[in-house]
């Protein structure tokens, strides 16, 4: 069926986040490089609905794969169009209400067609 894609990458500083969401499943996995953070601090997800206000969908670890089902509610708002970001946060447990800048990361989720033939051909579409 189809999934939800995201890539974010920041090539200098050496930090990148690969984000897959599958609708059917309910569940986010994520592959995480660099977001090493300052003791105190903890790298932390957000998702920005097209034309609207960012959402924390929690801390992340700094690096290596992660996986965990979303609330339906979350699911509600990974739709294609939307933006994921990364930001650093002070590690207090909780979610925050805004992110801090700056923002380290941020790219769009994009939907992935994933058809069976012969080799599997993955099919970008980008909605708008």
């Amino acid at each position: 069926g189809d999934q939800l894609v995201a890539q974010l990458a920041d090539a200098e500083a050496n930090r990148s986040l690969a984000s897959r969401i599958d609708p059917e499943s309910g569940q986010l996995r994520l592959a995480i490089a660099g977001l090493e953070a300052e003791p105190g601090k903890t790298p932390e997800l957000w998702v920005i609905p097209a034309g609207g206000a960012p959402i924390s969908l929690g801390a992340i670890p700094q690096q290596g794969n992660f996986a965990r089902d979303l609330s339906v509610e979350e699911s509600s708002l990974l739709a294609a169009g939307a933006t994921l970001a990364v930001t650093f946060e002070d590690d207090t447990g909780e979610r925050h209400e805004t992110p801090t800048m700056p923002i380290l990361l941020a790219g769009p989720l994009a939907e992935v067609c994933v058809k069976s033939q012969n080799n599997s051909l993955i099919l970008f579409r980008a909605l708008r």
